[in-house]
């Protein structure tokens, strides 16, 4: 007589494959901490340096009873403290992200861009022009909050860093999908990045003049789209312009 036991390891081997993702997602979350602690604590101190030295200027004024001095260091103090509670704000966002979960519906890229494209452009005297060159349907299933904060992050940029010496000013918009991802591209002809600047555009708090806002936006889109699972790259040719890609899954399951 033969007798053996059959083990259903299924269930085992989920709960394992689980525990080590987790595991790799702590990791890499401990070392993405350790760089912006790294990062906040140097481009964050210069700020209360700053509304320091203005406040220690402010009790001079007062002591010295010029009360309009005192107004404008109050400012000045006021005016930095604001700046740094935004960044700080995107940080926090940076670090949140990996975190939020947003469900997935049916969304057109087409109808995301022009209400984000009217925000932006509502207050520029002559805006660049806004060009579609969609090569397949632009619908696709993705979590609208990540999607649109990348978008308005790139698209932000493309104006911000348009060539004023040029006629026309031109953000193209572009998007195809392949057997497995969904491909969005905005394509700029303005200055342009210089190569050595490229790799660090990704970083925290890298500002490359006084154009670059905090330094956080493409950071943070990078981060959502990784988060997502895809990709983001840029190509840059230095007085020609500038085209930001990113990809997405293509999911195409029924959006529960």
């Amino acid at each position: 007589m033969v007798m053996c036991t059959v083990i259903d390891l299924t269930e085992r081997l989920e709960t394992e494959r689980r525990l080590t993702e987790k595991a790799r997602e702590a990791e890499a979350l401990n070392v993405e901490l350790a760089r912006f602690a790294e990062s906040a604590s140097h481009d964050l101190k210069a700020p209360l340096v700053s509304i320091s030295g203005l406040l220690s200027l402010c009790i001079e004024d007062l002591d010295e009873g010029d009360i309009a001095v005192a107004r404008e260091n109050l400012n000045k103090a006021l005016a930095v403290s604001r700046e740094s509670a935004e960044k700080l704000e995107t940080a926090l966002a940076l670090a949140r992200a990996h975190r939020e979960r947003y469900p997935n519906e049916r969304l057109a890229l087409g109808e995301l861009v022009r209400p984000i494209w009217s925000d932006i452009v509502v207050s520029e005297e002559c805006p660049p022009s806004l060009l579609f060159d969609f090569q397949t349907d632009d619908s696709f299933v993705g979590a609208r909050v990540p999607v649109t904060m990348v978008l308005s992050n790139l698209l932000s940029n493309a104006i911000r860093f348009r060539d004023h010496s040029r006629e026309r000013a031109e953000v193209r918009v572009s998007c195809r999908k392949d057997e497995n991802h969904f491909w969005v591209s905005i394509t700029d002809n303005g200055i342009g990045i210089a190569k050595r600047d490229r790799a660090k555009l990704f970083r925290m708090f890298e500002r490359f003049d006084s154009r670059s806002g905090d330094g956080m936006g493409l950071a943070l889109a990078r981060k959502q789209v990784e988060r997502l699972g895809g990709q983001i790259s840029v190509n840059s040719v230095p007085g020609e312009g500038s085209e930001f890609s990113f990809t997405l899954p293509l999911n195409e399951e029924e959006v529960r």
